[in-house]
């Protein structure tokens, strides 16, 4: 499995490794220093998505189109009693599949897909999905299952706008296990080459396997931003119940072309937003090009939605103080300079170098407040 990293934020080049470097010059400007170090906190952004989630293995057992209700529930029924007691149908795009059993170990569920084989389910295949994902999964199979025994097809997401579920279905494919590890390879290996379209194809192929693969997801949405195809992006949305994070990778890589579109295409988005990196991205674009009011709104309203990220806090506390508003810069960077997460260490060094010099900046515009009242009074 290929480790999807936001390494590709690299891009912002031209870093410099020391983030505020001292000016002695008291002719040069706040804003001047601030503007030189934009890209620098957007640097560690993928640390920040690698928080440590919880992985179990499953077997998703079959597939069927969402409308095929009496198919899904004739194999279901159909399944060896060990194992229709740890199944259960859930809806994934338009699709219907099976899931049976859950586990750390994957030693285990190799096991348990063997087992499935041998009773007669020979496309059954294993996959990795975080743990909160799927206790939600399990909790709202029950009303899915209600429904189908009923006999009625149910929904797969209330949001769903109507261009989406009217949309024809984007088919799914199966792979064998030797297919599916020589795709990622070859889908690994054309990125890192730059071979952008083959990539592409071989992600899509990847995709149609298994659309709930966080890596595959986030490398094809990448590769779509690089390429300007927010129309096949637009698509693929509609298979994903979390779209924050793909909207996301393809801002990563529209800002690689700077695509001129970017906010009009992310503005749908942006209601998917719970991590605040698709306004994060929207608010490095407009920095980039230097429209500070409009890149200050975004940062601010990313800092809102998810106030204990450092690095989305960092952002704002910068953007304020491009914005001339010293004392919440102040604020913000004290607030992260006080974090004991060693994990953001180096981050956190240079919030508490930055609050120390902005505070003693602030505290000489005071004395020399002071002095000219005091000069007035005389």
């Amino acid at each position: 499995m290929i480790k999807y990293t936001l390494a590709i934020i690299l891009l912002f080049s031209s870093i410099d490794a020391s983030m505020f470097e001292k000016n002695n010059s008291e002719n040069s400007s706040i804003k001047e220093k601030v503007t030189n170090d934009r890209e620098n906190a957007i640097q560690q952004l993928n640390t920040t998505l690698k928080k440590q989630v919880k992985y179990l293995y499953t077997i998703q057992l079959s597939t069927f189109p969402l409308a095929n209700v009496k198919s899904i529930q004739k194999q279901f029924n159909n399944l060896p009693d060990n194992i229709k007691s740890e199944a259960f149908i859930y809806p994934v795009g338009k699709y219907l599949t099976i899931k049976y059993s859950a586990t750390e170990n994957k030693k285990e569920i190799q096991k348990k897909l063997a087992f499935a084989k041998e009773s007669g389910i020979r496309d059954s295949f294993i996959i990795r999905i975080p743990e909160e994902k799927y206790k939600k999964l399990v909790t709202n199979s029950n009303n899915v299952q209600n429904n189908i025994q009923k006999e009625e097809v149910p929904t797969t997401d209330k949001d769903t706008p109507l261009w989406c579920i009217q949309q024809q279905s984007i088919p799914m494919i199966k792979l064998d296990n030797y297919e599916y590890s020589r795709a990622l390879t070859d889908a690994h290996k054309y990125k890192k080459q730059n071979f952008t379209l083959k990539s592409i194809e071989t992600y899509e192929k990847l995709f149609a396997h298994d659309p709930a693969n966080k890596a595959i997801v986030n490398n094809l949405f990448y590769l779509y931003g690089k390429t300007n195809n927010w129309p096949k992006a637009k698509e693929k949305f509609c298979l994903l119940k979390r779209k924050d994070m793909a909207a996301y990778s393809y801002a990563v890589g529209a800002l690689e072309i700077n695509n001129p579109m970017l906010e009009e295409e992310l503005e749908s988005q942006l209601q998917y937003d719970r991590s605040g990196y698709i306004h994060l991205a929207l608010g490095v674009y407009f920095e980039r090009n230097e429209q500070f009011k409009q890149s200050h709104k975004f940062y601010k309203r990313a800092y809102d939605l998810n106030r204990y990220d450092l690095y989305l806090a960092f952002a704002y506390a910068r953007s304020c103080e491009i914005e001339s508003q010293y004392k919440k810069a102040i604020f913000i960077y004290n607030l992260i300079s006080q974090s004991n997460n060693k994990k953001y260490e180096n981050l956190i060094h240079q919030a508490y170098n930055r609050y120390k010099q902005l505070e003693k900046l602030n505290i000489s515009k005071k004395r020399k407040s002071y002095g000219t009242k005091e000069t007035t009074f005389r």
